[in-house]
């Protein structure tokens, strides 16, 4: 394989091959010159020391073709309130709501996989990671119906036809231009009209979802308005002696949450006598219902907003304009490719280094059974799963979802011997970092010991499969908690071997996917 097809094949270990050669920072030109950063220090200076002068720049307007100004590409005020919003909702600390939807797509991944075992069959290891991964998003972010579920893996299938052009463009240079009337162009300008298609309903449910909340809002406020003062004594043998102002609260948590039957069919109801007729039906004797039984987690997932109709209902504070159709559009295919990719990513890997690492397995088979004793993961056992984490934050060091990312410099400069000039691009190779020989001690091998409890962490710009600095990852913690819980699901049940035995090799296209695509025997885990 001559340098420039292997450039084009998998860019990421090309570069690794240059780094081995011509050191820490080394310019090459393929289409464009480019400055390759390959030392923490120099990197540091770039994203967090000197990033007033480091920009998303020409690579990032490729990508911009295929995910819009969200929060991946945006800069500035865009930006940081798209940031501001989906931080909370992407944190860690979010877990315990996302933890119901997780366990029920788990649910269906085992039972998938049982089938496969039943079979004695094969499959392939990143698509059905993908297809769950899209549904746990629909469930968990987007709160989507089965139906529209159903409908994201066009937008998926869709995106990875535009990614894998817009990665040609990118790295030819710019001189494969969109305009230009090759296959690949064709069949990107079919996926973008399927995609938007699809997105676009997608809006106007939210959009529609939106206005009801809003409607039903200003009903339940209604209600609670009309709630009578705290019981008198004359009311003592109800046992419902309430504060107005808790008797407030507890109603509009209560009709919020739609815990009412009648209630939540009137709330969608434009009768007022339908409205009229429910109130009562609350109870005399508790007006809050408490003693009906709690909803489904469908009704309540039906009942939740989703991160998009949050947005919706958090208007630009200068302005007081809601989110365009465009912004909407960008934030959809953010967390399509974030939310989406990364984790399908995570655990196709991880599962794959297992293949080759069967002490790891071992040991990572003994703590799951230890703590899941073979039920499904619930949110106490997460903490527990040290060892799991360490075999997920090794496979992020080895196979990071985004090998390499770049900025573009405002300014000339020189810093640690290293001279930029105006305008230049700056490509930092995450994926070389990770093996740094000098930070990495034996980096080739599989090893999660490296993030054992005993182990100094590792220099936070020798390590960062979610980046670092102002534009890391919101969902970076979420993220790698979320594969720990699939990936020991998966070990703890099921026993996976390759189907053609093989080194493990990769293909980079934005993202860093296995190639060929792995497919691998399915068995059923000796107990």
């Amino acid at each position: 394989m001559t340098r420039l097809t292997r450039f084009f094949h998998n860019y990421a270990e090309d570069t690794l091959h240059y780094h081995r050669e011509m050191g820490d920072a080394f310019e090459r030109r393929v289409g464009m010159r480019t400055l390759y950063l390959c030392h923490p220090r120099l990197v540091e200076h770039v994203l967090t020391t000197g990033s007033a002068n480091y920009v998303k720049g020409g690579a990032y307007r490729v990508v911009r073709d295929v995910l819009g100004e969200g929060v991946f590409v945006s800069t500035g005020e865009l930006w940081s309130r798209q940031r501001r919003l989906l931080a909370p909702e992407l944190s860690a600390a979010h877990l315990e709501h996302h933890m119901p939807a997780l366990r029920e797509d788990l649910e269906l991944l085992t039972q998938s996989w049982n089938d496969c075992a039943s079979s004695q069959g094969a499959l392939d290891l990143e698509q059905t990671l993908s297809e769950f991964s899209l549904r746990l998003l629909g469930h968990s972010l987007l709160h989507t119906s089965e139906s529209d579920t159903a409908k994201l893996g066009v937008i998926t299938s869709s995106m990875d036809a535009k990614l894998e052009q817009s990665t040609k463009r990118l790295l030819s240079g710019g001189l494969l231009q969109p305009w230009l009337p090759t296959p690949g162009n064709v069949r990107a300008r079919v996926a973008e009209q399927k995609m938007t298609r699809v997105i676009a309903g997608l809006i106007s449910q939210a959009r529609r979802n939106a206005q009801e909340r809003r409607l039903r809002d200003q009903r339940v406020q209604a209600l609670v308005d009309s709630q009578p003062p705290a019981p008198g004594p004359e009311d003592s043998q109800t046992g419902y002696a309430i504060h107005r102002s808790e008797c407030r609260d507890r109603t509009r948590a209560l009709l919020s949450s739609a815990h009412h039957r009648a209630v939540r069919l009137a709330l969608r109801c434009e009768s007022p006598s339908a409205w009229e007729d429910a109130a009562p039906s609350l109870g005399k004797g508790c007006p809050f219902g408490f003693d009906r039984p709690r909803p489904s987690d469908e009704d309540e997932r039906g009942h939740q907003q989703s991160v998009v109709e949050r947005m919706l209902g958090a208007p630009d504070p200068r302005t007081g304009l809601e989110m365009s159709d465009d912004q909407l559009h960008a934030l959809y295919r953010s967390l399509f490719f974030t939310g989406h990719a990364t984790l399908a990513l995570t655990v196709t890997w991880s599962l794959l280094c297992l293949l080759h690492a069967p002490l790891v397995e071992n040991q990572l088979v003994a703590e799951v059974r230890r703590v899941l004793a073979g039920r499904l993961p619930r949110l106490e056992d997460i903490p527990k799963l040290t060892y799991t984490r360490q075999v997920v934050l090794e496979t992020l060091r080895m196979f990071p979802p985004i090998p390499a990312v770049s900025r573009e410099a405002r300014e000339a400069e020189s810093f640690m011997g290293v001279s930029v000039r105006a305008g230049e691009t700056i490509t930092i190779p995450l994926y070389v970092l990770h093996r740094h020989p000098r930070f990495w001690a034996d980096p080739e091998r599989f090893n999660p010991g490296r993030f054992g409890p005993d182990q100094p962490a590792p220099d936070p710009f020798a390590y960062m499969p979610f980046l670092q600095g102002e534009r890391s990852c919101p969902a970076s913690s979420l993220a790698v908690l979320i594969a720990v819980a699939c990936l020991a699901t998966i070990v703890d049940r099921f026993q996976l071997r390759a189907r053609n035995p093989g080194p493990l090799r990769a293909s980079a296209k934005i993202c860093l996917r296995p190639d060929p695509a792995p497919e691998v025997l399915v068995r059923w885990r000796p107990r």
